[in-house]
C-alpha cells in the first residue's frame, strides 16, 4: 500500500519501481513544488545486518550524489528515513524513457546516435561499469537531451528537465 506521506512530503502518485527502490511524485510543502521521492526497498529475506548495510549504502550514495554540482546531474534536495525506509528527494524530471520510445517503433539512426552520444558523454566517474547493461527504462528524455549522470534521467538544454529514471 502506498504511503500518504514520506517525511514532510505528500505522496501524489507512484512513478515506478526498480529492483531496489520505489519512486513517487510528491509535493514539497515548503517550496510548493513537485519532487521525485526515491524510497529504498529492502528485501524481506534480508537479515538485519544486510538491511542495515543496504540502508547505509543507499544513504551514502545519496550523500555523494548530493555533493555533485553539474548541469547533467539531477539535484538531490533532501535525504532522510521514514517508516517506508530511507529516501531521497530530487528534481522531478519530465519526458519519455527509451523503453517508451522503443515501443513506438524503430529509432532513426540520427536519433539513436544522439542517445548513444549523450550516454557516452557522461563524466567518467559516473558511467556504469563496462559490462553493466544499459536499461532502456533508465535512459530517458527527448532526442537531443543531455544524459543525466547516474541513470537519473536526462536534461534538455536550457535547464528544462526530461524524465525520471527508476
Amino acid at each position: 500500500e502506498r504511503p500518504h506521506k514520506i517525511g514532510k512530503y505528500t505522496i501524489l502518485s507512484e512513478i515506478g519501481q526498480g529492483a531496489s527502490a520505489l519512486v513517487y511524485v510528491g509535493e514539497d510543502p515548503f517550496n510548493d513544488r513537485k519532487v521525485a521521492i526515491k524510497v529504498a526497498k529492502s528485501d524481506a529475506d534480508m537479515s538485519e545486518e544486510e538491511a542495515n548495510r543496504f540502508e547505509k549504502l543507499f544513504l551514502n550514495e545519496a550523500s555523494l550524489a548530493g555533493k555533485l554540482n553539474h548541469p547533467n546531474i539531477v539535484t538531490i534536495h533532501d535525504v532522510g528515513r521514514s517508516e517506508s525506509g530511507p529516501y531521497l528527494i530530487r528534481d522531478l524530471l519530465h519526458g519519455n524513457t527509451l523503453a517508451r520510445r522503443l515501443q513506438l517503433g524503430p529509432v532513426p539512426f540520427r536519433e539513436a546516435l544522439r542517445i548513444g552520444q549523450a550516454d557516452l558523454e557522461q563524466p567518467g566517474d559516473q558511467r556504469p561499469a563496462r559490462d553493466q547493461p544499459r536499461r532502456p527504462r533508465a535512459l530517458q528524455g527527448p532526442a537531443g537531451g543531455e544524459r543525466d549522470a547516474g541513470g537519473q534521467g536526462l536534461r534538455q538544454s536550457g535547464g528544462r528537465h526530461a524524465d525520471l529514471g527508476v
